[in-house]
């Protein structure tokens, strides 16, 4: 018997306040799967849970509810939910015995074919069940395992990683990495009941790791593991009274229950060649444990646990330190930076977790560089060393330097394509176009790269008439954006970057809109630099009026804009139409009578948090070109957000980088692709088209936002796959099938190609460097709304951030424009999401920008002694760091809402254009800088105790009456 611990019998009855439905229906019925929920005191959630499991698309399953004895309303809920589903519900009611024992006594309940759990604070997607069911009985497998979201009030949603999805669909002890994938959890999972029952399995009654402790057992005892490579599962991770977030001397059951696991796996042959897995995980559970001993105040209790932590790894799982998935998996090779120094030695994690417990008011998301650094920096020698070595602040001095002391290089033109990761697309063809054209010869071209290697870099290496720079030359990056004439973008430049006056920048941008951008996704923070970017152009080039509106309005830029908008067709487009087939099909080695396909995905994950396992992409190329044969040559082209992170092995695939995208796509028959902005270009040449969404709804997932695509994927003239194999079935029949979309195609291709005529370079060399004029194609702005800006700088404060948000839901957007300046992209973030949509939001892009040790000085007086002479001479100060959002553009009025920091308000004051200036005053002590506003809003009905300001005071409800909507 594979015994781990019984369950003892206490007298457990079904509930009595439910009825008992036995009709001949649910005696005769056998429930494909079992869907065990313990209930303890979730009043508040089990609602969203019950929902979840009474509307699964698998409807022969039975959903086993044992109430472990809750004492709030948990009872009613069940009740309510029985009596509406008694063909789905099984109800009980036990005394109270913990977790482990309620999912046992589950257990034994159970009827189902397969039997899987879900937490009664946790919910599930309504087709969870039916996926695992239907991928178990396709393969045959004892376990389905499939992937989950993180979910978190703080922090939202993300889905874990997976190391190595190909492993499964084989046994444990075959692909040992399946323990690591499948995670240590009961519920994300199905198994087999039989393997349960048979086996006599039973959940260990530990008080933390009991799932985990039945999972490894299970998923060695499994005949196999199977994989559905979709969220279906929605952990909830930051209730109070999760075992997550509990920090008491349960942290001990890790090792009971590993002496389980270890021991269950001696017996059974499994040890050997699980071993590195089964150490690994068991790190991992111990380090989680580890890094929340900073929460901990008893030392003896941390002390313990910390020596006790260790002694079981060193002796339980010897040579945890060098094992392979720790030591060298890339996904393990990044754990936490320095904190992989701290964690590999007891001694070194007492001190860091003495100088955390020395911090006050450290972070509890933060971590030792969190709470320690604001308390050196804090201090006088502290504050100076910062500043002085500080690799940003060094930055932020050399960008302020050019900026204001350095006379323009009228002849030098600055590239930047994808912030200098790249040197490709519009940036560079536009550069070709300059270079090559004879009149243009005593331009003196910039290209920031980060690769001196890049083929399209290589031929210019020598060129008195190129210079090369590395975004890492900090020095020579800021010298030359900010002293260059012309500046060519399709991304963003340094958040230190701030436009002069004279300069003349070009924003390319870098695709046709199908993915949603910006405040269209849930992480307009991770990319708010792109709409200081689009602000500082001059010129936006534009391939149709369609990107112009949906790029301007997805990062709050429709409003303010100044420049001019240029819908002249994509530069990068030229290449494509100007390319040789024949000749670009002779590069790429392919013979004559092959069609070719290319298989183009976009990038996965979002800026901060990016997919960088490329693994799926490659198996349905690999999958892709084995169905089609010798017939057709087939390529993959990867996103550079993705290429850089390809393996070694995994480069032999991917297109040759030396062919530029564009010029690549002259030589393709047909394209597939997914998301990606690639296939409008790829309309120029009329050939046909295949869309491959196959992870639609994890990807959109991922990006969040109040919209999926800014198109309907449906209206693309495009055939729509959802597998390799189908794709396969389409091109062999692509005439056929692709012929049906013809008519529709040209007048797709009409609206976002349509300006494409192999001269788009042409047309905006003449206009910004042969000062031909120019029309903007589109005019955003509103002369008859008044723009109003809001500086904020603490949005902690619930008493202000309140009235805040009333006052912005309340404003008349008919006749506002509203924006709201934060001072950091990390500011409460629960309370941005709750800012009234028409609200445009800005932020205070990295640090503030100091121009030599005198300026630093003032800010750090102004900001202990409030307003003085010293401070008054910092004029220039606040110009430039309001400059690097607002650079040329004026408010009709600026107002400081925080009302609290001498800094901020004359950050108001003296950085920002506007008609009126305005400050709050809350009721704390005043700013002296407040006699200089022409007006203050008292938001109490205290007499405001400052000189210098009769008749400027007004209420707050006189105010904000300015701006309201009429009834």
């Amino acid at each position: 018997m594979l015994y781990l611990e019984r369950v003892c019998d206490k007298g457990y009855a079904r509930s009595e306040s439910s009825s008992y439905h036995t009709t001949i229906t649910q005696l005769d019925r056998t429930p494909l799967v079992s869907i065990i929920v313990p209930v303890y005191n979730v009043e508040e959630y089990l609602p969203r849970c019950l929902d979840s499991l009474v509307n699964q698309t698998l409807k022969d399953i039975e959903i086993i509810i044992v109430n472990d004895g809750s004492t709030d309303n948990s009872q009613a809920v069940i009740d309510r939910y029985d009596r509406v589903y008694p063909h789905l519900i099984k109800p009980f009611l036990k005394e109270n015995s913990g977790a482990a024992d309620t999912r046992n006594f589950g257990i034994s309940r159970a009827t189902g074919d397969y039997i899987g759990f879900v937490d009664s604070d946790d919910y599930v997607a309504p087709d969870m069940f039916q996926k695992l069911y239907e991928k178990a009985v396709e393969t045959d497998s004892d376990a389905v395992v499939c992937r989950y979201y993180r979910i978190s009030e703080r922090l939202g949603s993300r889905i874990p990683n997976i190391i190595d999805k190909s492993a499964f669909g084989c046994s444990v002890v075959e692909k040992p990495v399946i323990i690591l994938d499948s995670r240590p959890y009961l519920c994300n999972k199905i198994f087999k009941r039989s393997l349960i029952i048979d086996n006599g399995f039973h959940i260990p009654s530990l008080r933390l790791c009991e799932d985990a402790a039945v999972v490894y057992p299970l998923l060695l005892a499994a005949n196999k593991v199977e994989f559905v490579d979709q969220p279906l599962y929605y952990y909830q991770v930051d209730r109070a009274e999760s075992s997550v977030n509990t920090y008491d001397n349960r942290f001990f059951d890790i090792f009971k229950a590993f002496d389980i696991i270890r021991d269950f796996y001696q017996k059974h042959g499994g040890l050997q060649v699980c071993f590195d897995a089964l150490a690994e995980q068991c790190r991992i559970i111990i380090f989680i444990r580890l890094r929340a001993l900073r929460y901990f105040k008893d030392r003896k209790f941390v002390n313990l646990f910390i020596r006790t932590a260790y002694k079981y790894l060193n002796t339980r799982f010897k040579g945890w330190r060098s094992n392979p998935y720790y030591k060298n998996k890339p996904e393990y090779k990044k754990y936490h930076g320095m904190m992989r120094l701290f964690f590999s030695n007891r001694l070194f994690l007492k001190f860091y977790l003495f100088i955390l417990s020395a911090i006050k008011g450290g972070s509890k998301d933060g971590g030792m560089k969190q709470g320690l650094i604001p308390c050196i920096k804090n201090t006088r020698i502290g504050g100076l060393l910062f500043w002085l070595l500080g690799r940003s602040n060094r930055q932020a001095r050399k960008f302020a330097k050019f900026y204001e002391n350095k006379e323009l290089l009228e002849n030098h033109i600055f590239y930047a394509s994808f912030r200098g990761e790249e040197f490709s697309g519009n940036p560079y063809a536009i550069f070709r176009y300059l270079y090559n054209h004879p009149d243009m010869r005593d331009f003196r071209h910039v290209i920031l790269t980060d690769n001196k290697q890049n083929p399209r870099v290589i031929p210019y290496l020598n060129d008195k008439r190129v210079i090369i720079v590395s975004p890492s030359d900090d020095n020579n990056y800021a010298k030359y954006s900010e002293t260059s004439r012309y500046l060519v973008v399709d991304s963003s430049l340094s958040p230190y970057y701030i436009k002069k006056k004279e300069q003349v920048y070009i924003h390319t941008w870098h695709s046709t809109l199908l993915k949603t951008l910006g405040s269209d996704t849930d992480y307009i923070w991770e990319t708010h630099n792109l709409g200081k970017s689009l602000l500082d152009s001059d010129y936006f080039v534009s391939p149709n009026r369609f990107t112009s509106e949906r790029l301007f309005k997805a990062y709050y830029c429709d409003a303010l804009y100044k420049g001019k908008i240029l819908e002249l067709g994509y530069p990068r487009n030229d290449l494509l139409i100007h390319a040789n087939k024949e000749d670009v099909r002779k590069l790429l080695n392919i013979p004559d009578g092959k069609k070719l396909v290319l298989y183009a995905p976009t990038w996965r994950g979002t800026v901060t948090k990016p997919v960088k396992n490329s693994d799926i992409l490659i198996k349905h190329y690999e999958s892709i070109k084995s169905g089609l044969g010798d017939e057709y040559a087939v390529l993959i082209k990867l996103h550079h957000m993705s290429e850089k992170y390809l393996m070694r092995n995994q480069k032999e695939y991917v297109a040759p980088l030396d062919i530029e995208t564009n010029v690549l796509l002259a030589a393709v028959d047909i394209l597939i692709t997914d998301y990606s902005g690639i296939l409008f270009d790829y309309l120029i040449t009329r050939n046909p088209l295949i869309l491959f969404p196959f992870d639609k709804d994890e990807y959109l997932l991922h990006r969040g936002g109040n919209k999926d695509f800014y198109l309907d994927l449906n209206d693309i003239p495009a055939v729509i796959c959802h597998t390799s194999d189908e794709i396969v079935d389409t091109i062999r029949n692509i005439d056929k099938i692709a012929g049906k979309k013809q008519a529709y195609y040209e007048e797709f291709a009409k609206r976002f190609v349509g300006n494409d005529d192999g001269r788009a370079s042409e047309r905006v060399c003449d206009i910004v460097f042969r000062g031909k004029d120019a029309i903007s194609a589109c005019d955003f702005s509103d002369k008859q709304k008044q723009d109003l800006l809001i500086i904020v700088d603490d949005l902690d404060d619930l008493r202000i951030t309140s009235r805040l948000l009333s006052f912005l839901d309340n404003v008349d957007y008919d006749k506002f424009n509203v924006s709201v300046w934060l001072n950091s992209i990390h500011s409460n973030r629960t309370v941005q999401r709750k800012f009234n949509r028409n609200v445009k939001m800005f932020y205070k892009s990295m640090r503030f920008m100091c121009l030599n040790f005198r300026e630093f000085k003032s800010v750090r007086r102004l900001l202990k002694n409030g307003l003085t002479t010293d401070a008054e001479k910092l004029g220039g100060f606040f110009r430039r760091n309001m400059n690097r959002n607002f650079a040329g553009i004026s408010f009709d009025i600026s107002v400081y809402y925080t009302g609290k920091s001498e800094l901020y308000s004359m950050l108001c004051l003296q950085g920002i254009d506007a008609d009126k200036k305005v400050a709050y005053w809350h009721g704390e002590k005043p700013l002296s800088t407040f006699k200089f506003y022409d007006e203050i809003v008292s938001t109490n009905n205290k007499e405001l105790p400052l000189d210098g300001i009769a008749g400027k005071t007004v209420s707050r409800d006189a105010f904000e009456s300015n701006f309201a909507r009429k009834p």
